[in-house]
């Protein structure tokens, strides 16, 4: 490969065409990227953009790998604008192609992705993100959604333990009405729990030295989650993690539940690393 020149665009692409099954989501681009120069890529929902990108870059979302590495032969992406209005199509494309399982990683479409996918008559397992297992979500999947998995960091916040009994009774007591009760709320009142237990280990005034010393050293009680340890080691590539186990949610008749809270999960092992 040679050093880009002045008459040598940095990227030149001749007839880029990406399909999804017989859906065409882009076709024919030419393309050329000159040295120095920014460029934007517009379009309306559903017009390829992300495709287009996925295709020039060779992105490959980080998914993929972990499934690979659990033993899953093949997976097939299948793109879906998160404010798409009708993701039949996609739908349609997950059940003709005798999928085993499907990852729905839709935040802001995943009622729709999942009322589509009964629709057209997908009747084997599902896994979904968090914002799937929210109560509104659920409601619009028109039940899409029941028997799907959703991986959880914490112990279920709707259940009856006593750390599940503290958190339930400081939302209805100080969060806003309406505030919906998932994984971003509970690590935010998991964060301040946790905080203040290991400061309440520090002797004398709290430094950054300290503070930091005390996260790093030994092993501590996660509120409503897996004990965690701050030695950079949880996952690789990324040492800012530092609690990686996960228990399993599914959703059954409409409701969250947790089949089984002692039964954590981890990824290590499997997720091959941000950085390799």
């Amino acid at each position: 490969m040679t050093a880009p020149t002045a008459r040598q665009p940095l990227l030149d692409v001749t007839g880029l065409r990406v399909t999804y099954g017989g859906v065409v989501a882009v076709s024919d681009v030419d393309l050329q990227l000159a040295e120095g120069t920014i460029y934007g890529l517009i379009g309306p929902n559903g017009a390829g953009k992300t495709s287009m990108v996925d295709a020039l870059t060779g992105y490959i979302p980080q998914i993929s790998p972990v499934f690979k590495a659990a033993g899953v032969t093949t997976i097939k992406y299948i793109p879906l604008s998160p404010t798409s209005p009708d993701p039949s199509p996609q739908a349609a494309l997950v059940e003709s192609s005798g999928a085993q399982l499907a990852y729905v990683d839709v935040p802001n479409g995943c009622g729709n992705m999942l009322k589509s996918l009964r629709t057209v008559g997908y009747n084997a397992h599902l896994m979904g993100i968090d914002p799937c297992g929210a109560p509104p979500v659920i409601e619009a999947s028109a039940g899409g959604a029941n028997g799907m998995y959703i991986a959880s960091p914490f112990l279920l916040q709707s259940g009856s333990s006593q750390q599940a009994q503290l958190f339930q009774a400081a939302m209805k007591k100080w969060a806003a009405p309406g505030t919906l009760i998932d994984s971003i709320s509970t690590a935010g009142f998991a964060t301040v729990m946790n905080v203040q237990q290991v400061l309440s280990t520090i002797s004398g005034t709290p430094t950054t030295q300290t503070i930091l010393a005390a996260f790093k050293s030994g092993t501590h009680q996660n509120f409503m989650s897996h004990p965690y340890t701050c030695n950079g080691q949880a996952m690789k590539g990324a040492p800012a993690i530092c609690n990686d186990y996960y228990l399993m949610n599914q959703i059954q008749n409409g409701v969250v539940t947790q089949p089984n809270p002692s039964d954590w999960v981890t990824s290590k092992g499997y997720f091959p690393g941000i950085n390799g």
